[in-house]
């Protein structure tokens, strides 16, 4: 057994209370609300909270991923939120794009690529606004997500943004 001999004056009392002190300091630096997403091929840190989704007044609960903030916009589950909404939503597995078709209006998205398509006619989503993904809790949960406002207002919904309880409205 080793002798540990504290420097005159500093009891193991004093040694003990610096070290929680330390310890406290350095986990109120970590968001504990904070959680692992995964996209890109790799895991972020996520603490925006939970976004809330109304679909015509009412609200949409129980999706396989929630919405989430990425940049500022708000990304939400494709197939859930516009079949949710009436529209069709096709899936092309071979080209990773995905299709949204709402009384006549055809939307085509390809994961990570800006160019998106509108009946046919090449419209970009801005620079600003994050690129459709996939994004899940783990690799093996991923989820077609795109920026809800480009996509929904492109089909002809109205989309807005209550901020007091940080959820995305939709409306025909």
């Amino acid at each position: 057994m080793s002798n540990i001999v504290p420097k005159r004056g500093v009891t193991v009392k004093k040694m003990l209370f610096i070290t929680v002190c330390i310890f406290v300091m350095a986990l109120s630096v970590i968001n504990v609300n904070a959680e692992q997403i995964y996209y890109n091929d790799e895991y972020h840190y996520y603490d925006a909270g939970i976004i809330g989704l109304g679909v015509n007044g009412d609200e949409v609960d129980n999706l396989p991923m929630y919405p989430v903030i990425i940049n500022d916009y708000t990304m939400v589950p494709v197939r859930e939120v516009f079949e949710a909404m009436g529209s069709k939503v096709i899936w092309h597995d071979d080209t990773c794009q995905v299709e949204i078709v709402r009384d006549g209006v055809s939307v085509l998205v390809k994961i990570g690529d800006r160019n998106t398509y509108v009946n046919g006619q090449i419209v970009p989503i801005d620079t600003t606004q994050p690129l459709p993904m996939l994004i899940g809790k783990a690799p093996a949960e991923l989820k077609s997500m795109v920026p809800v406002r480009f996509v929904a207002e492109k089909l002809g919904y109205n989309v807005n943004w209550d901020g007091d309880t940080r959820t995305v409205l939709i409306s025909d």
